[in-house]
């Protein structure tokens, strides 16, 4: 369990879990801390915590390690791409 896992076992970040809007998108609050609840005041710094910070450098491990082992092209097919978001804006209009 990482630093980040481990704080958020913690009580006072329960209503973590409970909260259903919330879901799978914890790392916002990391970003946002008090002034996306409104909470700040003339001493909030704005600075991130630390454990921020190691989750972004977790996932950045994890994303370059991927990206070794991925046969993907090193640039994107643009007509491929525009043509994906096309169908899939078709299919989000004609949906019922």
């Amino acid at each position: 369990m990482n630093q980040y896992q481990k704080l958020l076992e913690k009580e006072e970040y329960a209503f973590l879990k409970n909260n259903d809007r919330l879901g799978k998108r914890i790392i916002l609050l990391g970003l946002a801390g008090s002034f996306s609840y409104g909470t700040n005041n003339e001493n909030s710094d704005g600075s991130f915590k630390k454990e921020f910070f190691d989750l972004v450098s977790e996932y950045e491990e994890k994303f370059n390690r991927a990206s070794q082992r991925t046969s993907l092209p090193d640039e994107p097919d643009f007509d491929k791409v525009q043509d994906l978001v096309m169908e899939i804006n078709e299919e989000v209009i004609t949906r019922e």
